[in-house]
C-alpha cells in the first residue's frame, strides 16, 4: 500500500472519530503529529475493547490475612 493511501485512511480514521477535525483540518498538521494521533486513537480503542470483554478477569493483590 503506497504511503499517500496509508494516510488517507488514517486521516478518514481520525475524521471520523473526532467529529471536530475535518480531513482539510487534519491536512495542515505535520506528519509526526498525525501519527502521533492515530497512535493514540489506537491505544484508546484497544484499551476499551479490553475493558469491555465480559471475560476479562480482575486480579487484585492477595493481603496477609487470607487464611
Amino acid at each position: 500500500m503506497p504511503l499517500s493511501d496509508l494516510l488517507f485512511v488514517i486521516e478518514y480514521s481520525l475524521a471520523k472519530e473526532f467529529a471536530a477535525l475535518s480531513p482539510f483540518d487534519i491536512e495542515d498538521y505535520s506528519f509526526f503529529k498525525i501519527i502521533d494521533l492515530f497512535i493514540d486513537l489506537r491505544t484508546m480503542q484497544i484499551r476499551d475493547k479490553q475493558e469491555a470483554d465480559p471475560n476479562r478477569v480482575i486480579r487484585r493483590p492477595a493481603g496477609d490475612n487470607w487464611f
